[in-house]
């Protein structure tokens, strides 16, 4: 049902392009489901940069304050001034102060998140300690509302840092028929190994690299409960799911299963 309704999002003229896709579109009500939040609101401050989802900060800091975890909306301390200016996040849960982490122009400057051209930290400085500082703030006292999504302007800030693939090989996933003279790439590079988020999506080669394919099926299969992943191998009639045919194969099948549930 839900990618019947994707397809519907993504015939339609108001949504984002990246979302005119019903892939993409079925991954947003997805997360949009996970969040609590209305599919079309997540779509209309949501961005792909770099291959990386991110959302906007004015949303995250939506979220914040709607997920009754405060005990009202967040607060900005400013101290300091010229490179020295510092903001912080504050907010009162069960009338316990609790505090983010800080960020500086100072610290916008060495990052060199101010130096690009058209970088907003030099006409605004404020409203993007305060954006930067909400982020800071979600990240480390609650990161379950957006589900690990930096802001759009983190992603943006990020060094565009070019890596070259060490070596290359031709491979060809099995059951995928060739439809011409090109093959599958597979970068062999060991830093995406992990799955570490300061090279997934930065290196230009996420499209074609198996490791980045299976870490992100991963991702998917986590958001599913022990008890969902059982009722779905026993579907399946498979025991494990190793090979990445096999686990979206899986993760298909669990997208089906909380469907009917639902």
């Amino acid at each position: 049902m839900s990618f019947e309704i994707a397809k519907y999002y993504a015939a339609s003229d108001i949504v984002p392009a990246h979302f005119r896709k019903p892939e993409n579109a079925f991954i947003a009500l997805q997360m949009a489901e996970r969040m609590n939040i209305d599919p079309f609101m997540l779509m209309q401050n949501m961005y792909v940069i770099h291959g990386k989802p991110g959302i906007e900060a004015k949303l995250l800091i939506a979220l914040i304050n709607q997920s009754g975890k405060l005990d009202g909306p967040l607060e900005y301390r400013f101290s300091g001034e010229g490179d020295s200016l510092t903001c912080r996040c504050v907010a009162f849960s069960s009338g316990r102060e609790i505090e983010g982490p800080p960020v500086s122009i100072a610290m916008a400057k060495s990052e060199g998140w101010s130096s690009k051209s058209g970088s907003k930290w030099k006409t605004m400085p404020e409203l993007m300690l305060r954006y930067r500082a909400a982020a800071f703030f979600a990240r480390t006292v609650c990161p379950e509302l957006t589900m690990g999504m930096h802001i759009r302007d983190e992603i943006e800030d990020i060094e565009a840092e070019i890596v070259q693939p060490v070596e290359q090989k031709k491979y060809q996933l099995p059951g995928i028929e060739k439809k011409n003279e090109y093959e599958i790439q597979v970068c062999s590079r060991n830093d995406c190994k992990k799955y570490a988020p300061e090279f997934v999506g930065r290196c230009g080669m996420e499209e074609f690299c198996e490791k980045f394919q299976q870490a992100r099926i991963m991702d998917l299969l986590k958001s599913f409960s022990n008890e969902q992943v059982r009722a779905a191998k026993l579907q399946l009639g498979v025991e494990k799911a190793e090979t990445p045919e096999q686990k979206w194969q899986l993760y298909v099948k669990l997208v089906e299963i909380s469907n009917i549930a639902g």
